[in-house]
């Protein structure tokens, strides 16, 4: 005799089967379009999140800025020259030999041959999510380059005192609230992107180092060890006196008082200099 196949019931049903392996009703395309559209899945919601906005209050333009300075400073921290922060990249400049002797494929429109470049492509193409990328000098040609090779990609691209050559634009010179401009940013005394002529243009008061002009002094009057030691720890002078670096230049404008300050120091460091080189040379 054969038993008789016992019906299920929905108890049954709910507590043998796993609620990831239950059915799940399938709409009609243009009810689950509808439904898409009144709640949209979790994935559009995280993709909506991720699109630029672009500053428009002092204190927004200043968030903004100082998110970007600590996106960098990670890229020039690390092995590879750049920095991947969710769908952010960030790409460090010149960091060493090499990368000086790949400057001039920066003019020539070959810079997508750089290691700078090979760095960073490989990682851009991978992760479709990256749609904002930031670079400072070398890397910011980097990142105009990406957006060039990739225009389906339309990335919102960042660049710090990148190296570009631009003559001004009437369209952009007479658009009063700034929308226009491109999201490039230039320190005003910064050689290396003084021929962007359509970047955003920060001042930023000069860096005088006093320790140097003052520990040189000490070496001439006496080169003991210490002061030989006091010397080169207090590091090598930049000659662009912190123009072309990016950190604190846009998140925390000079003001007034900073550029006193600068020229006061400047003065007290040319006095330092001048009565050492006056002493030096017979």
């Amino acid at each position: 005799m054969f038993l008789k196949k016992r019906r299920l019931k929905y108890q049954d049903f709910i507590n043998n089967v796993e609620m990831d392996a239950m059915p799940k009703p399938k709409n009609k395309p243009k009810v689950q379009a509808l439904l898409d559209k009144i709640n949209p899945p979790i994935e559009k919601i995280d993709k909506v999140k991720q699109e630029f906005i672009k500053p428009q209050t002092e204190d927004e333009w200043q968030k903004f800025h100082k998110m970007n300075e600590d996106g960098m400073k990670k890229a020039y921290e690390s092995k590879e020259g750049y920095y991947k922060d969710n769908n952010k990249l960030f790409i460090a400049g010149t960091r060493d030999v090499q990368d000086v002797l790949d400057w001039p494929k920066i003019p020539l429109g070959t810079f997508q041959k750089s290691k700078i470049y090979k760095n960073v492509e490989p990682v851009f193409k991978e992760d479709d999510n990256i749609n904002y990328v930031v670079g400072h000098s070398a890397g910011g040609s980097a990142t105009l380059e990406l957006e060039n090779n990739f225009p389906n990609r339309k990335i919102t691209s960042i660049t710090y005192n990148a190296p570009i050559f631009e003559r001004a634009s009437t369209d952009i010179m007479d658009d009063l609230r700034d929308d226009n401009k491109p999201m490039r940013f230039a320190s005003g005394w910064d050689p290396v992107s003084a021929l962007d002529m359509n970047a955003r243009t920060t001042y930023k008061a000069p860096e005088i180092n006093l320790d140097i002009a003052k520990n040189i002094s000490k070496v001439y009057k006496n080169p003991s060890l210490d002061n030989v030691i006091n010397t080169v720890k207090s590091g090598f002078p930049d000659p662009l006196m912190g123009q072309h670096n990016m950190q604190g230049t846009y998140s925390n404008p000079s003001t007034a008082k900073d550029f006193i300050e600068s020229g006061a120091k400047a003065i007290v460091a040319g006095n330092t200099l001048g009565t050492f080189l006056g002493n030096a040379i017979p």
